[in-house]
């Protein structure tokens, strides 16, 4: 049996484990005695679906195989392995705190209440924003746009939304309220082209 800082064993029948789950690593700490993996994962014979996803944190061995799509694990000066956007080509930031995503959606699931994510980029990308929080989006100077449909659906929380001369592209609506969620809009421009 593998040892290290977290070992995801899918291959026992623990009593409650349930075959359908996946561990999302968005930051944290991880550290494993000398030539000891930090993270493993072991799967029945056969299986090689990867249940470990990792956007962020810190890890004393290389993490790469367990890094999601659109992030890699960068090895720093004192051997520790940070995790990075792939190429460099982050579209948000947690301006809260400094964590770049490759994705905005990556970037509203792994934010807490009262975080600031700003664009970085021009994008297309449809999110949905279902989690009970405040959160601001600071589209500064970019344009968030979808190639279909309503960029951005607020199902719950409460989404708050700047732009100094971006803003919002939809087909439909460019924003879609649900569900008793409620919408701020400080600044930017929402367009669309009918609902």
């Amino acid at each position: 049996v593998p040892s290290g800082a977290l070992v995801l064993d899918s291959k026992s029948a623990y009593p409650g484990a349930d075959a359908e789950f996946m561990v999302d690593i968005s930051g944290g700490s991880f550290s494993a005695s000398e030539n000891v993996s930090t993270v493993n994962q072991v799967a029945p014979d056969g299986d090689d679906e990867i249940l470990i996803s990792i956007i962020g944190g810190t890890f004393t061995s290389d993490v790469s195989e367990y890094c999601a799509n659109g992030y890699e694990a960068q090895e720093r000066a004192d051997g520790s392995y940070g995790i990075a956007v792939s190429g460099g080509d982050a579209v948000a930031e947690n301006s809260t705190t400094g964590q770049q995503y490759a994705s905005l959606a990556d970037a509203i699931m792994y934010a807490n209440d009262g975080d600031t994510i700003a664009l970085l980029s021009d994008i297309s990308e449809t999110v949905t924003f279902d989690r009970d929080i405040e959160l601001t989006l600071d589209l500064g100077e970019f344009t968030l746009s979808a190639g279909s449909g309503s960029p951005v659906t607020v199902t719950a929380g409460t989404l708050i939304i700047d732009a100094s001369t971006g803003g919002i592209a939809g087909t439909s609506a460019a924003v879609l309220i649900n569900n008793g969620a409620t919408v701020d809009i400080v600044g930017g421009k929402l367009t669309s082209n009918g609902y």
